[in-house]
């Protein structure tokens, strides 16, 4: 027999999430008194300190505490799917779906998601963060986030990826550029080629890596951090940019023409993904996203079905 209750641990997650015992109180519409002595009650049935309470300081948790916070947020989400299940089998999807998308792939997924996935079950409260794929995933292994869209060479320890969509770099040009032509492009042929690189974590902890490994040293001239920015530099004649994502598109913002082409050289791949805690089963909704995104998503190449929208 459990020698606690949900209440004692939603109280206390409110406290943990919020600060302190007061504005845990407001935000349930209970007393303080209630919500100190649910998180007291909770620590004697546990036999462990989770917090340390000062008035001047608020709540702040011991390790101990910290550690059962990830739990906790997990039991209460796992709690209110049982109800659901229980209540509601066979309706519609409703509920918390968090998802965080990797910044990068956000213009690619995102719309379609919320106009396929979200519109169309009214019940369910999808929300989107945006970021670093390592930035996301410690959210989601904290309890913050149900899922991820990331690249799979981007996973965390802790972290599984479903297969969504294949992604393989490919060299980007101006459009008169000499190799502008070709099929596809040898990386030596780029070696004496100055580079616009997408400077973002993911593309020096990983692009850059597996194009050395590749054969070229690229001679890296311009840098920015915005995707549209290196597109923009690159239709100015500035040098070539080697990315992952490949808009439907062919003119940068000044609209001015750039072009794409396969790299003819073997690259590894980094694939689009869902990733989910390894060691936590996927709620209903969740996997409902991973269906969702097999079947509009094409696991080759890039773009969308647009039969699904």
């Amino acid at each position: 027999m459990f020698r606690y209750t949900l209440r004692q641990v939603e109280y206390f997650v409110e406290a943990a999430e919020r600060g302190s015992v007061s504005a845990a109180a407001e935000a349930c519409h209970v007393s303080q008194t209630g919500v100190s002595l649910a998180i007291a009650q909770l620590e004697q049935s546990l036999q462990v300190q989770l917090s340390v309470r000062q008035r001047a300081k608020g709540m702040t948790l011991t390790p101990a505490g910290q550690s059962f916070l990830l739990e906790a947020r997990q039991l209460l989400r796992q709690a209110a799917d049982l109800e659901r299940s229980g209540t509601a089998l066979g309706a519609a999807l409703s509920g918390r779906l968090a998802i965080g998308c990797y910044s990068t792939l956000a213009a690619f997924m995102v719309p379609p998601l919320i106009c396929g996935f979200a519109l169309p079950n009214a019940d369910l409260d999808l929300t989107f963060t945006e970021g670093s794929s390592d930035e996301l995933q410690e959210m989601m292994l904290a309890g913050k986030l149900d899922a991820v869209i990331v690249h799979r060479r981007h996973l965390l320890d802790g972290v599984e990826g479903h297969f969504v969509q294949e992604r393989v770099p490919h060299v980007l040009l101006p459009a008169d550029h000499r190799l502008a032509s070709a099929a596809a492009i040898a990386l030596a042929d780029l070696r004496d080629e100055p580079m616009v690189l997408l400077d973002i974590p993911s593309v020096r902890t990983n692009l850059l890596p597996s194009i050395r490994a590749a054969g070229l040293d690229p001679l890296i001239r311009w840098r920015s951090g915005d995707f549209e920015a290196v597109r923009a530099l690159v239709a100015r004649g500035l040098g070539y940019s080697l990315l992952m994502q490949l808009p439907p598109s062919d003119l940068s913002y000044e609209g001015l023409p750039v072009v794409a082409r396969p790299i003819a050289d073997e690259v590894e791949r980094s694939d689009v993904c869902l990733g989910h805690p390894t060691n936590q089963r996927m709620t209903k909704r969740v996997e409902a996203l991973l269906d969702y995104c097999r079947a509009t998503f094409p696991p080759k190449g890039q773009g969308i079905n647009h039969s699904r929208l």
